[in-house]
């Protein structure tokens, strides 16, 4: 990279992320927290299929080395739920929100920090899955310990904020819910600013709720903020990017503004094939390379004999016996040694 130019935050991660097999083999402990810190970071980023790989393989890692019950796995295990809330994967998201709360029970307590987070998620997720009671329950309990134990606002009072206000409206309290929803809003902008992820898709859940209300004016203001920004900071090949300009159609039409409608539906369809064909390529291209991953991984097994251990160094552990005695029933004049003849031996030195 040139020094012309500044690097951006894509080529800053990804560079940490060419650091860790170098981290892996000198020292496991500190890759398994440098995947948790570098997957958070994709996080942020709006990555969510890198985040999910980073997490998963932290939490591997610190299982192996920490056991089923240490906090630093319950920490990895709230990462994995939570991306996978986002990535709507609920199913498997469920577990290990679950085992993230019972871990932050056993160490932490439940008037923790790290309990109310492990609760906040499982709240976003009771949302997601339409349990709306349940998620009401989670997070005004995550707020009450939140709120006694922390002066401070950050991402988790807004995704409590967020996720009350969504609970709310579903619940049939449309006032409470909006007004929810601008606080966590306002929070996010003070928090983030604008240039940010989180910041961008709230601003999308508060101009559609507007433009359910019928303020089409307030509602259009919203959503062509967030669009511009999405644009800015994600591009056009991303699916929220897709989903604003879905939205702005939508509200075009129910203004009766059918040109400016049939401007973003268009963009809206051409984006979204232009999206799914790349997201299309991009899985295909990720199962290829696992499968590559674990042909390499079988060959290095069973063909040269050695394994890495819990540190990320090879040693040999040889051949199944089974197959040593396959092989020697299939194939053993192949591999038998030439009987050597006395006269064949050297006997003297060469020099």
């Amino acid at each position: 990279i040139g020094r012309d130019r500044e690097m951006t935050v894509p080529e800053l991660l990804d560079r940490g992320r060419d650091r860790l097999d170098l981290a892996l083999q000198e020292d496991p402990e500190l890759a398994s927290r440098l995947n948790g810190v570098l997957g958070r970071a994709y996080e942020g980023q709006g990555q969510y299929d890198t985040a999910e790989k980073l997490h998963q393989e932290s939490l591997q890692r610190r299982r192996e080395l920490y056991g089923e019950e240490d906090p630093r796995v319950g920490e990895a295990a709230l990462d994995l739920g939570r991306i996978r809330v986002k990535k709507g994967t609920y199913k498997q998201a469920k577990p290990l929100l679950s085992t993230a709360l019972e871990i932050y029970s056993s160490t932490h307590g439940s008037e923790s920090r790290e309990y109310s987070e492990a609760l906040t998620q499982l709240g976003v997720l009771q949302n997601s899955l339409g349990d709306y009671e349940k998620a009401r329950a989670h997070l005004e309990e995550a707020r009450r310990i939140d709120n006694e134990i922390s002066e401070r606002s950050d991402f988790h009072s807004i995704e409590i904020l967020n996720g009350l206000a969504i609970a709310m409206e579903h619940l049939g309290y449309v006032d409470d819910s909006r007004r929810l929803q601008r606080q966590a809003l306002d929070l996010a902008e003070t928090v983030f600013g604008r240039q940010h992820p989180t910041t961008i898709a709230m601003t999308n859940d508060a101009a559609l709720h507007l433009h359910v209300d019928g303020r089409y004016d307030e509602s259009e203001t919203l959503y062509l903020q967030a669009y511009e920004t999405q644009v800015s900071l994600q591009g056009e090949d991303h699916a929220l990017t897709v989903e604003l300009a879905n939205n702005l159609g939508k509200l075009y039409i129910d203004r009766g503004d059918y040109v400016a409608a049939e401007e973003y539906v268009e963009r809206a369809v051409e984006l979204a094939r232009k999206y799914l064909d790349d997201y299309s390529s991009g899985r295909a291209m990720e199962v290829y390379s696992r499968w590559v991953d674990l042909f390499g991984f079988l060959v290095t097994k069973y063909n040269d004999g050695y394994v890495k251990d819990e540190r990320g160094r090879p040693e040999e552990v040889g051949y199944p016996e089974d197959w040593l005695k396959t092989v020697h029933r299939l194939s053993a004049e192949e591999h038998r040694l030439p009987a050597w003849e006395d006269e064949d031996m050297e006997t003297e030195l060469p020099y």
